[in-house]
C-alpha cells in the first residue's frame, strides 16, 4: 500500500525538484526528506503544509496514496523530448527500479 511518502517522491519527481532543492524550498533538511520518502520517517504536522505548497498540493491530496502511472508504447509514435525528460528524471530518482539496487542493478 502506497503511503505519504511515496506521494511526496512522486510529486517531487514530477515538478522535477532534487531532494535538496525540496529541502530549500520546505526548510525540511534534506535527511528528513529522504527519510520520509522511504517511509523511515512520519511526517510531522509542522511539515505538512510546507511540503504540499512546495509540490502544489492541496493538504489532502499530499496525503493520499498517489495514483499508479501508466506508461505504454507506441512504436509507430515516438515519445516526445519532455516524456523523455520525465522518464529519464524518474528512473534518476529511483521511481522505477526500486527493488533492484540501484540503476546498475546491483
Amino acid at each position: 500500500m502506497a503511503r505519504a511518502g511515496d506521494r511526496i517522491r512522486h510529486e517531487r519527481a514530477k515538478w522535477g525538484y532534487t531532494q535538496q532543492q525540496l529541502a530549500e524550498m520546505t526548510g525540511i533538511d534534506r535527511d528528513k526528506i529522504a527519510k520520509i520518502e522511504r517511509n523511515y520517517r512520519e511526517i510531522q504536522a509542522a511539515e505538512i503544509e510546507p511540503l504540499a505548497s512546495a509540490l502544489r498540493l492541496d493538504v489532502a491530496a499530499l496525503l493520499a496514496a498517489p495514483e499508479p502511472v501508466k506508461m505504454r508504447v507506441n512504436p509507430e509514435r515516438p515519445a516526445t523530448q519532455r516524456a523523455i525528460e520525465w522518464f529519464e528524471r524518474c528512473v534518476d530518482n529511483s521511481l522505477f527500479v526500486e527493488g533492484l539496487g540501484g540503476r546498475d542493478g546491483r
